[in-house]
């Protein structure tokens, strides 16, 4: 029997693996493959934010709000942790909006100061005594000695706020300064 030559000799061709794409095109489509792979559960759906979103998308947002120098002395050495809000004619501010993690920016209204804070959690109430009540007066007042019907009338004595808290509640945003 006589060997064939060509099926006794092994080819080179066989034996040399090609490659389609270069290391670092392969390098690429394997970590987009995976990148893939984590926008998706296993089931095929989205993963869900770890947070609430607005309008679909993860944003945090950043307000700014005047306050008066008690209460931003208060809030400044974290003393104050709790800000009720209630929007009036004046001041739009979409406080059923805020969501934690957003920042707010205080302003002594008087002398310009400005502390960074961030939303740890919003909670509205019907009125200024249910808030007091809940939140705790140590809270939310700047004067640790006033009472729930001293800080009713606090309230009460800023533009708009016994009118509009009547019609609309108010917020009550716990905060922690940024420091």
């Amino acid at each position: 029997m006589v060997k064939d030559e060509a099926l006794s000799k092994p080819k080179r061709w066989l034996m040399k693996p090609t490659l389609l794409f270069s290391k670092n095109k392969a390098i690429r489509i394997i970590a987009l493959l995976h990148a893939l792979k984590a926008c998706f559960n296993g089931d095929g759906e989205r993963p869900k934010p770890e947070f609430e979103s607005r309008r679909g998308h993860n944003i945090k947002m950043e307000y700014e709000l005047d306050i008066n120098p008690a209460a931003f002395q208060a809030i400044k050495i974290g003393a104050k942790t709790v800000e009720g809000r209630t929007p009036t004619s004046t001041n739009k501010t979409p406080y059923e909006k805020f969501i934690k993690g957003d920042k707010l920016r205080f302003v002594n209204h008087e002398t310009g100061e400005k502390v960074l804070t961030e939303v740890k959690a919003v909670r509205h109430y019907n009125s200024v005594k249910e808030m007091l009540e809940k939140e705790g007066k140590e809270k939310v007042l700047s004067r640790k000695s006033m009472s729930i019907e001293e800080g009713i009338k606090l309230y009460e004595s800023f533009p708009e706020y016994k009118e509009n808290v009547q019609k609309n509640g108010i917020y009550a945003i716990e905060i922690s300064v940024v420091f």
